[in-house]
């Protein structure tokens, strides 16, 4: 009987209201602060999220009076009421996915420089849209943590203003396929865990940054025929069988060019159809494949070994 009762507790647990959200929660809130509860905002009854865009129903989100929260997707769209979104949370926003594409205002992440923990597969983080917006990402670290797919999306800059500050956008999970599609814009630092599996990271569109870190082992790929330009690359591997592979993401269609602007130097490299330029730069123990220029390429002093490469 005892064991019968701890198991109808156990279900009790799971069937719980607050085990878990899954909540899609949209701004109505117009000028106001995004912080932990759902008032104070312009929408009915003085709500700032709701449960459809521009509706009058409180989202169910897992924060105070139904704010989003862990498990829970966040829009700021056309219905938001436009005019400033400043976030306000103290510490670190842990959410699904972000999507303010169609948002006419400002996204302001600044003022109090939250980090972001972005959990969903594939547009964890959506800007893509043609609404007349700008977003501020301040000094905080957005994490991209799905470990299947991870896209930072702003593939139709259209109207929007992107203020990359001193910001992080950190890409975690080491099976995903990784992917920054920036639209031309200019980002901070990008930095890109060790990858396992399949995982792999992907410029898919001509991007510039301050700063790209990447751990190994790893595959970096650029979509063929972009330039991907970058003021201090920090990347290498380890060994022979741990390096960091820089590769067009369609060798066979033709090179992906990196512009790095400080001299670079790094180690157990390989490279495929990659075209580099700017600064001086120099490849040690590492392996140049097929169409590789603008960089010297120094072979192991001993062994042998291949790189992880993608496409063919």
């Amino acid at each position: 009987m005892k064991k019968l009762f701890g198991l109808f507790l156990l279900a009790l647990a799971f069937l719980a209201p607050n085990a878990a959200y899954a909540a899609s929660c949209f701004w109505v809130g117009g000028t106001a602060t995004w912080d932990t509860t759902n008032t104070g905002g312009g929408g009915a009854g003085g709500i700032k999220w709701a449960s459809a865009s521009g509706g009058a129903s409180a989202c169910a989100g897992g924060g105070t009076g139904g704010s989003p929260s862990s498990g829970d997707s966040a829009t700021v769209d056309g219905s938001s009421g436009g005019g400033t979104v400043t976030v306000n949370f103290g510490g670190l926003i842990t959410l699904v996915n972000i999507d303010f594409g169609a948002f006419t205002g400002t996204l302001d992440f600044a003022t109090n420089n939250n980090s972001v923990t972005l959990t969903g597969s594939g547009n964890a983080f959506n800007g893509s849209g043609a609404g007349t917006r700008t977003i501020n990402m301040g000094s905080g670290t957005w994490t991209l943590s799905n470990t299947s797919s991870a896209f930072f999306t702003i593939s139709n800059s259209t109207g929007l203003t992107f203020n990359a500050n001193t910001s992080t956008v950190a890409f975690t999970g080491a099976a995903a396929q990784k992917i920054l599609l920036g639209s031309g814009k200019t980002f901070n630092a990008i930095t890109v865990a060790a990858s396992s599996g399949n995982g792999f990271f992907t410029f898919g569109q001509a991007s510039t940054m301050s700063s790209f870190t990447a751990t190994a082992p790893n595959t970096i790929m650029a979509n063929q025929g972009i330039t991907t330009t970058i003021t201090t690359l920090n990347v290498s591997g380890t060994s022979a069988s741990a390096p960091i592979t820089f590769a067009s993401n369609s060798p066979t269609n033709g090179t992906t060019a990196f512009a790095v602007t400080n001299n670079f130097t790094g180690s157990w490299l390989s490279l495929l159809y990659t075209v580099w330029s700017v600064g001086a730069h120099t490849a040690n123990s590492s392996f140049g494949f097929s169409n590789v220029s603008g960089i010297t390429v120094n072979a192991p002093s001993a062994g042998g070994g291949g790189g992880r490469i993608i496409g063919g």
